[in-house]
């Protein structure tokens, strides 16, 4: 009898037993399939669980795959912004997710592109796990609840932009044989979604007609609504929002901050123009003076003080007045009274009236173009001119909010260059309107601003600003992103922004919006400039002409007074 009660439960265990195997084997199947249909057979895996684990993982798959405990984290080298992830999540208590972020080895505005697979055997955890992702701005969710019967086991995905704010669920049965992804990846449908433009000072019709960022932000506001039914408001300020609303604004950055998460690809590329004072021009005497450097006219004494010393030695000591008076007339005239009788003497003084001409006819040669057009002092024409000179740079970013990108492949002396140009940098919280303004009324100052602004300003205010400095060597390019604002990591919607940027600018839609502009701009430029035509000769054409005569006779009236001094001196 024993024997047979025995052998009664002996059969059941090993029933229930194997009953147990072959269930497990069933869910290890399911959770293949799925995950094979949601990440596909050759990227990467990462998975994340809580606590030691004796036992194989819950799934066969040909995937590469890295396993992380979040109660012993490790360092994972090599790691990309957009991962595959499947979470061991049993109990919602554990929060397995919340103890990956808090490892520091994963940046949470990199979480919004990645897609989650949660497998846990709790039902009830069903829409807690769902909007617990979603507050943290993960949209790419799906949920696998596991059950010891087979047939039970499910694959939930959801949906919170459904019609009329709803959200829309979807399940599937593991037994289903066709199992299909269905997470929305990017999301193609917003269902009058409300998102926030943070740029609403340039993002108008009048602007985008000269302007290429505000006609680059039309265009993709437009194919934004019309492709993916979304509502979009411009606003100045960060409203307040409500769980189901982000916000993303427009970047400019460089080619040194590519590292800048939570951006765009690039829909726009400029240049950074610095504004530098206009050099003063050079009026009254000094238009005389500055055309010989410092070394000429010290020369030129020089030559004048040898020559006098050496006729007063030859002429043993005579009268030093008209020596003086000689050598005025042999430098002006290339005359003297009376030649010395010694042939070195002559010599040196038949030199001395070919320097005169040679300095004479480069004086005058220089003097002529000053007289008639105007002259300026020499100007800042490089960022070296920039560093090395009196002027402040004005800007007007936060100090506490800028960020001094100095790139990596920087000789020392661009870095030293670069180190002098932060040093001069004033910060002032002032509108960069505002700064055009000043600049063209004091030109004491410099800042810098990108192409589009500077194009926009000049358009606008009717006015060439005349000394700009473009340096891309030092600058580098520019180039404009669309960025999220949220503190919330709503980064999903790069992806939608990310594949719109891209049909746009394959499409080249873009480029010939920016040709139009330029040619809009191009005919408001040349209609400022000043036409070359023939035009009536008055007295101001005449002024160089006038000081000419004018410095003639004063020579010619001090020679006079010489002579007659010279005559009454003489016996």
């Amino acid at each position: 009898m024993l024997r047979l009660i025995f052998t009664f439960f002996l059969f059941k265990f090993g029933h229930c037993f194997l009953m147990t195997a072959k269930s497990d084997v069933v869910v290890q199947s399911c959770v293949s399939r799925v995950i094979s249909s949601i990440f596909g057979s050759e990227s990467t895996l990462y998975y994340v669980f809580q606590g030691e684990r004796r036992d194989a993982l819950p799934f066969d798959v040909v995937n590469p795959i890295v396993t992380f405990n979040v109660s012993n984290p490790i360092i994972l080298t090599g790691t990309r912004r957009e991962k595959q992830f499947v979470i061991q999540w049993d109990y919602f208590e554990d929060d397995v997710f919340g103890k990956m972020m808090k490892s520091e080895l994963w940046v949470h505005r990199f979480m919004g592109t990645s897609v989650f697979l949660i497998i846990t055997k709790d039902l009830k955890m069903l829409t807690d796990l769902f909007f617990y992702m979603w507050q943290r701005g993960l949209i790419y969710v799906a949920l696998m609840i596991t059950h010891e019967n087979a047939a039970l086991t499910t694959l939930h995905t959801a949906f919170p932009f459904g019609p009329n704010q709803e959200i829309q669920w979807e399940m599937q049965f593991c037994e289903d044989p066709q199992m299909r992804n269905t997470i929305l990846k990017p999301i193609k449908n917003y269902n009058r979604f409300v998102s926030y433009l943070m740029e609403p000072s340039i993002t108008t019709w009048e602007n985008s007609r000269i302007n290429k960022l505000a006609t680059g932000n039309l265009v993709t506001i437009n194919a934004l609504k019309e492709t993916y039914n979304l509502s979009i408001k411009s606003v100045s300020k960060r409203p307040a929002l409500f769980l189901n609303q982000h916000v993303f604004g427009i970047t400019p950055y460089d080619l040194f901050s590519l590292k800048i998460s939570g951006v765009t690809k690039p829909h726009l590329r400029g240049e950074w123009v610095w504004m530098v004072p206009q050099p003063k021009q050079i009026v009254g005497p000094a238009i005389f003076i500055r055309r010989f450097e410092v070394e000429v006219w010290i020369g030129t004494v020089c030559a004048f003080l040898g020559l006098t010393f050496v006729l007063w030695l030859a002429l043993r000591k005579s009268d030093v007045t008209k020596i003086c008076l000689d050598v005025f007339l042999l430098t002006i005239f290339g005359l003297i009274d009376k030649m010395p009788t010694t042939a070195m003497l002559r010599y040196v003084i038949l030199l001395y009236i070919i320097y005169s001409i040679h300095i004479q006819t480069a004086y005058i040669s220089n003097l002529v173009p000053s007289l008639t057009l105007p002259q300026y002092e020499k100007g800042i024409r490089t960022i070296e001119d920039l560093a090395n000179s009196k002027f402040p740079i004005y800007d007007t970013e936060s100090e506490t909010d800028r960020s001094d990108i100095i790139p990596a492949n920087d000789t020392t002396s661009k870095k030293a260059l670069r180190s002098r140009i932060n040093q001069k940098i004033i910060y002032l919280k002032l509108d960069e309107n505002m700064l055009f303004d000043m600049l063209k009324e004091w030109n004491n100052f410099s800042f810098k601003a990108t192409s589009f602004r500077v194009e926009q300003f000049e358009t606008v205010r009717n006015y060439t600003i005349p000394n700009t400095i473009i340096d891309n060597a030092f600058s580098g390019l520019i180039q404009i992103s669309y960025t999220m604002l949220t503190a919330r990591g709503e980064h999903y919607f790069l992806d939608t922004l990310n594949e719109m940027v891209d049909m746009l600018t394959e499409s080249g839609i873009y480029q010939k919006h920016e040709r139009d502009v330029d040619e809009r701009l191009q005919d408001v430029a040349r209609s400022r400039m000043i036409p070359h035509e023939p035009v009536a000769l008055d007295l101001r054409h005449l002024y160089g002409l006038f000081i000419i005569y004018g410095f003639g006779l004063a020579i010619s009236f001090i020679v006079l007074l010489g002579e007659c001094v010279l005559g009454r001196l003489s016996p």
